[in-house]
């Protein structure tokens, strides 16, 4: 399977849609600026229907594996070149780390 960057904006909160399979995912990214804080993800479906919230972008780990009930039908991490245990700061994602996923069947 491919590997797909979804394009992000460093150093803002943005939303975005995104197709995949059958369905259409609206995505959510905003920084949490706290200690223990960083990026996070929200998904929901095109409908308003939240799957997910509160999701911290770790790196190392595919994000979704915790919510394969959910059946949303790809792996996604975040990747930072060169750094894989890199925590991206507030202007990294985006610029530095890139969020990218990978369909699955």
């Amino acid at each position: 399977m491919a590997i797909f960057e979804i394009p992000v904006f460093p150093g803002a909160a943005q939303k975005m849609a995104l197709t995949l399979g059958e369905n259409y995912y609206i995505l959510f990214l905003y920084y949490v600026d706290e200690e223990e804080g960083g990026w996070t993800l929200d998904i929901s479906l095109a409908e308003d229907v939240a799957l997910i919230a509160g999701l911290p972008l770790l790196p190392g780990q595919d994000l979704l594996e915790p919510h394969a009930d959910l059946g949303i039908p790809c792996r996604m991490a975040i990747f930072t070149p060169g750094e894989p245990d890199y925590k991206p700061g507030f202007n990294d994602l985006g610029a530095k780390t890139l969020l990218v996923y990978e369909p699955v069947e």
